[in-house]
């Protein structure tokens, strides 16, 4: 590395190896002045001695911190801070930006918002890239910010911005020297970059690689690593032991909640204590690291369990990334202040068995006025005219506008989403229903759990025989995953019905379904875009019917369609609701109605 004063770190090495000797192999101009260069230990020695060099450090390989097989981001408590929206809709991503400096990160992942990357093992620099073709980094990513929406997992700051860094080959080895070029590279880019992920250590203590994270925090670029994995104080490793980051030790928790109640499940050891694996003081806080379900690889599987103090770091590297959000750090003392407000936040529930005599808090992002998504969720407004009922499923069924519904479902808190919960008997229904005539919408957000039977989701249609008097309209799905929205017009005496094949919408997660009719057309939309139309027969609808509007129970087609699942915002309307309008509503998300 150079002394100060050298601006033009590429010349001097030049005249350097040109006067000493050695082959240059890369320049750092960013987060430290300096070069790599190939050289016996007697031209090593010659460098070290110029005037113009501050010091010379071997490099060495450095590993990740992985090791057996893992649990989600429960026991970080984020899933209960109302503040982080995490509900199973992809409608809030984390505004900032997460540079992951590892193996990479799978680019394709459909989990992942990845938002570029560059390989930085090549001698020569950094060039675009990235992709994982090991696993830990994205695996590492996703525990950062997995997105938010109805599968696979979902990460502390869910949606932020990912950045692959990738410092260490498919077999999970780096270099000192590829490492310092990945931080060389968010020092460049610490305008966009406001925290970075380090799961990854060497033995003893790197002055350079400290160097190089200096210049990465005096940047402003918050940075998480891991203590390490051999069960031994984190003072002996690099970068552990800095003191200019936010080191993270392990945590054992198989059930998410505090207790030390938890059975063993990928490996063996003892909830809510220190991992048997993790290395101890000095450090900073703590983090459910053991039996961690996140992303790997899609070729791989998409998603895996893991253990290690890996698995640790990112969870904080995640909470930085919801303060840095708020508050973006542009130099060492506001990463400083980041770095306090995460410690201060945590809490000491869990069982400090490492004998070290200092216990660390253990991550917490349970506080909604410390930690946020974003200032507000999103939230429509839609024109009142037409309205004929809206009801929302929050503690016990409220009319926002219209009759109440009375009936048989459970309100259900415990699931993604607040709703109702039809088992295969139950029904809303109201008796009193007004005339529609020349248009109507219905819309809602729906959590089908049964995909083996016809359901139907909101009715007006009840015919065992063929009773033209009991018909009107029908929204339902068939037991052929398809979405079907029937009409019955006066003009024809028969029901107008489209059909379309939706088969996503059995994937365990909520999906908003829209079916919108008048004269001239019949519509039907799923998660706010439009799917199936047709032209209509130009008629009006049956007003004679007399059987009740439903949702869920007991509907037409000649056999009882029997709904299961959960069921949320219905709301009817005597107008065609605009593509527009719907859109917004699917954007909006749960509760997104204003």
């Amino acid at each position: 590395m150079l002394r100060p004063g050298h601006n033009n770190a590429a010349a001097t090495a030049s005249t350097l190896s040109s006067s000493i000797g050695g082959e240059v192999d890369d320049v750092y101009e960013h987060a430290v002045k300096g070069f790599v260069v190939t050289a016996t230990d007697a031209v090593a020695a010659a460098l070290a001695r110029d005037p113009n060099v501050a010091y010379v450090e071997r490099d060495r390989a450095v590993t990740i911190d992985t090791q057996s097989t893992p649990t989600g981001v429960q026991r970080t408590l984020a899933s209960s801070n109302p503040s982080l929206f995490i509900d199973g809709f992809d409608d809030i991503r984390v505004d900032a930006d997460v540079a992951v400096i590892d193996t990479g990160i799978d680019l394709q992942h459909p989990d992942l918002n990845v938002a570029g990357g560059v390989n930085c093992l090549p001698a020569a620099g950094c060039v675009p890239g990235g992709d994982d073709d090991n696993y830990h980094g994205t695996h590492v990513a996703g525990t950062i910010g997995a997105i938010d929406n109805s599968f696979g997992v979902v990460g502390v700051a869910p949606g932020v911005r990912l950045w692959a860094v990738k410092v260490m080959d498919s077999t999970g080895v780096g270099s000192l020297s590829s490492i310092i070029r990945g931080l060389d590279w968010v020092t460049a880019n610490a305008a966009t970059i406001e925290v970075a992920n380090m799961s990854f250590g060497a033995p003893g203590f790197s002055q350079a690689l400290f160097d190089a994270t200096q210049s990465a925090v005096n940047a402003g670029v918050a940075i998480a690593v891991a203590a390490g994995n051999s069960h031994v104080s984190a003072a002996g490793i690099s970068p552990a032991s800095f003191s200019n980051v936010l080191t993270v030790s392990a945590l054992a928790d198989f059930d998410g909640a505090s207790g030390g109640l938890g059975a063993p499940t990928c490996t063996a050891d003892q909830d809510d204590t220190l991992a048997d694996f993790s290395n101890f003081g000095p450090v900073d806080i703590t983090a459910p690291g053991v039996c961690i379900a996140s992303t790997v690889p899609v070729e791989l599987g998409s998603y895996g369990v893991l253990s290690g103090t890996s698995m640790a770091s990112p969870a904080v590297a995640g909470a930085l990334a919801l303060l840095a959000r708020q508050s973006n750090p542009a130099n060492a003392t506001q990463v400083r202040a980041l770095y306090d407000r995460v410690i201060a936040a945590g809490n000491v529930n869990w069982t400090d068995d490492s004998g070290d005599g200092v216990k660390e808090p253990l991550v917490d992002l349970s506080n909604p006025t410390v930690f946020a998504a974003a200032a507000q969720p999103p939230c429509v407004t839609l024109s009142s005219t037409g309205l004929i009922g809206s009801w929302e499923g929050e503690n016990n069924l409220v009319a926002r506008v219209g009759p109440a519904l009375a009936g048989s479902a459970t309100f259900s808190q415990s699931l993604v989403g607040q709703g109702f919960t039809f088992a295969q008997t139950d029904k809303l229904t109201i008796d009193q229903f007004p005339t529609v005539a020349t248009a109507m919408s219905v819309e809602m957000w729906i959590r089908p759990l049964n995909n083996g039977s016809n359901q139907v989701l909101a009715s007006k249609w009840n015919f065992p025989s063929a009773d033209d008097a009991a018909r009107t309209f029908e929204l339902a799905l068939s037991s052929n995953a398809e979405l079907i929205w029937a009409t019955d017009e006066t003009s024809s005496r028969r029901p107008e019905e489209l059909r379309v094949g939706v088969p996503q919408i059995f994937d365990g997660g909520f999906h908003h379904v829209a079916a919108t009719w008048d004269q001239s057309s019949i519509r039907v939309y799923l998660d706010g875009q439009a799917v199936a139309s047709k032209p209509s027969q130009g008629g009006t609808l049956n007003s004679a019917a007399t059987t009740p509007f439903r949702l869920g129970g007991t509907s037409g087609l000649g056999s009882p369609f029997a709904f299961a699942g959960v069921l949320d915002e219905p709301s009817v309307w005597g107008r065609v609701l605009s593509a527009s309008e719907i859109a917004a509503i699917h954007t909006a998300g749960i509760s997104g109605k204003c």
